[in-house]
Order: C-alpha cells, then sequence, then structure tokens
C-alpha cells in the first residue's frame, strides 16, 4: 500500500507568479546589500546576504515543494520524500519492530527523548507517532501524518505478524516438548 501526502497543487500563473517574486526577492535583497557594501566599504554584508538568501530559498523549497510517501509493502514499512522527480527514502523499517503507534498527543513519556523526525510538512497537532527499533537496537520515532486506511492497514499487518510469531512459538514448544517426550522414552 502506498500513500503520497501532496502539497496543495498550484496552477500555472501562481507558479509563474511564485517564481517571479522569488527572483525579485533575490534582486531587491542584492542590490540593497550592495548599496550598503558601497557605503559602508564591507563586502562582507554582501556575502552574508547571498547566504542568507541561500538559507531562505531552501527553506521555502523545503516547505512548499516537498512530498511524503507512506509505504506498506510485505513486513516493511517507509517514508519517502519527493521534491519534483527526485524521490529519497528517509525511514524504512519492519513492522514487528514497531514498539508503540498512536496519536503523538497519546505518546507514552518514555518514548518522549526518543530520537525523531517529523516526515509530514503538517503540524504536529494532529500528527501520528510511530516508535521502532532499528536495524542496531537503537529506538526511533517518526511523526507522520497518515490517512485513517493507512492506519487501519498498519494494524492489521501488525495483527498478522504478531500471530505468525505466536504459531511459529507454539509450533516450536511443541516440537521441543516432542523432543524430550522421545529422549525420555529412549
Amino acid at each position: 500500500m502506498r500513500e503520497e501526502l501532496n502539497q496543495k497543487k498550484i496552477d500555472s500563473w501562481q507558479g509563474i507568479l511564485y517564481v517571479l517574486g522569488i527572483v525579485l526577492l533575490v534582486a531587491v535583497i542584492s542590490f540593497a546589500m550592495q548599496f550598503v557594501d558601497y557605503i559602508l566599504k564591507m563586502q562582507v554584508i554582501t556575502i552574508i546576504s547571498f547566504v542568507g538568501i541561500v538559507v531562505v530559498a531552501t527553506l521555502l523549497i523545503k516547505k512548499r515543494l516537498q512530498n511524503y510517501a507512506y509505504i506498506i509493502d510485505r513486513g516493511n514499512m517507509g517514508v519517502e520524500r519527493s521534491t519534483g522527480n527526485n524521490r529519497k527514502l528517509l525511514a524504512e523499517f519492519h513492522i514487528k519492530d514497531i514498539v508503540w503507534h498512536g496519536p503523538l498527543a497519546e505518546l507514552p513519556e518514555e518514548y518522549k527523548n526518543v530520537s525523531h523526525s517529523k516526515l509530514t510538512f503538517l503540524p504536529l497537532a494532529g500528527a501520528y507517532g510511530v516508535v521502532y527499533r532499528d536495524l542496531n537496537g537503537f529506538m526511533r520515532r517518526i511523526a507522520i501524518s497518515p490517512s485513517d486506511a493507512f492506519i487501519g492497514e498498519l494494524k492489521a499487518r501488525q495483527e498478522k505478524i504478531r500471530e505468525r510469531a505466536e504459531k511459529k512459538q507454539a509450533a516450536a514448544e511443541r516440537a521441543a516438548r516432542e523432543e524430550q517426550k522421545e529422549n525420555r522414552e529412549e
């Protein structure tokens, strides 16, 4: 199951105005900083302004142009971030390694200090939290914004995995008992 959390689509005119606004902002800031540089004879201000422009542009791109995909495939769950056509897998783990999941508002106290990542562009107030153990055994927490259908699918898959584990454990215990019986009879 794959679910996409997409930004609100803008039409082409809004996109053009958005880009022109950013270009105008860069030009105005650049002109102002060059003017200040000319008056004060301090080239450092121009360099600082360009760094500031890059930081602001990066934040705008992250805030407005990134989408997230939440994936459940076989026994794994993953979170992917996409910007345009570029996709990056941010988190992937086995569903059996999930320790807790639920609304972040109901997060137990014992998991509040766990290393966490915000993998949604929506506010954390309505986010869904997942606490899991990574491959090295460390606890991790992610904040996501999936639909109710995705949460239901996650719970169903987790229950299936638990049932399989219980069946395997019961079979192993039966086999061990039978082996002990055979050893006693000999």
